[in-house]
C-alpha cells in the first residue's frame, strides 16, 4: 500500500514538472542594428565637445504601446571608441562639494573606449511602423531613428543613461543619470 502512494505522489510531481511557469510576458521587441557611426562629437559637462566618437548603435524597440499611448525603446552603444579634443576635460565643469567644477583640461589625441547605453527611451506623438527598415544613413543617430520607426511627427525623452569611458593613463570617466548613479570621475590631461 505504501509503495502505490509514493508512486501515485511520484507521477503528480513528475506532471507538476512538466507544466510550463507562468511569467508576465515581456512586451514584443525589434532589434534594429548595429548601424555605425563615426565622427560623432561627445560633449561634456562644460558643454563643450571634448572628443570625437566612432561606435555601433543597437535598438531594441517595444513594437506595442504603452497603456498611455506613448512607446519606448533602449539604445545600446557597443564597441566604442573615442579621441580627445584639447580643452576643458569631460567632468572639468561637474558640480562638487565646495568648488563648481574641478577645472581639469585634456589635450588633443588621448584614446581610449567606451559603451553605454539609453535606458527606457519614451517616444511620444508616433506610431510602430512594422515595414521601417534601419539603414546606414536612417538610424545613424537617435532622432533619425525615432522618425525612422515611429514616424516624422514622433519626439522622445531620455531619462536613464549611462557611459563608461576608459583610458590606459589619463583616468576613466562615467557620465550617468542620476538613477544610474550619476557622473564620476574624469578624464584629464593636468
Amino acid at each position: 500500500m505504501q509503495i502505490r502512494h509514493l508512486l501515485v505522489a511520484g507521477i503528480a510531481a513528475g506532471a507538476l514538472l512538466a507544466l510550463p511557469a507562468v511569467t508576465a510576458a515581456a512586451p514584443p521587441t525589434r532589434q534594429y542594428g548595429p548601424i555605425t557611426t563615426v565622427n560623432d562629437p561627445d560633449s561634456g559637462t562644460c558643454g563643450n565637445n571634448w572628443a570625437t566618437d566612432a561606435f555601433k548603435r543597437l535598438f531594441t524597440a517595444n513594437t506595442v504601446p504603452n497603456s498611455d499611448g506613448s512607446y519606448s525603446f533602449d539604445e545600446a552603444f557597443i564597441g566604442g571608441s573615442f579621441v580627445t579634443s584639447a580643452g576643458a576635460s569631460p567632468g572639468a565643469c561637474e558640480t562638487l562639494p565646495g568648488p563648481t567644477g574641478n577645472g581639469h583640461t585634456v589635450a588633443a589625441g588621448v584614446r581610449g573606449e567606451f559603451s553605454g547605453s539609453y535606458r527606457n527611451v519614451t517616444v511620444s506623438g508616433g506610431t510602430f511602423n512594422p515595414a521601417a527598415v534601419c539603414t546606414q544613413t536612417s538610424c545613424d543617430n537617435t532622432t533619425d531613428f525615432v522618425h525612422t520607426v515611429y514616424g516624422p511627427g514622433a519626439s522622445f525623452s531620455v531619462s536613464a543613461f549611462f557611459f563608461q569611458y576608459q583610458t590606459a593613463q589619463n583616468g576613466d570617466w562615467t557620465n550617468a543619470s542620476p538613477d544610474l548613479g550619476g557622473n564620476s570621475g574624469d578624464i584629464f590631461s593636468n
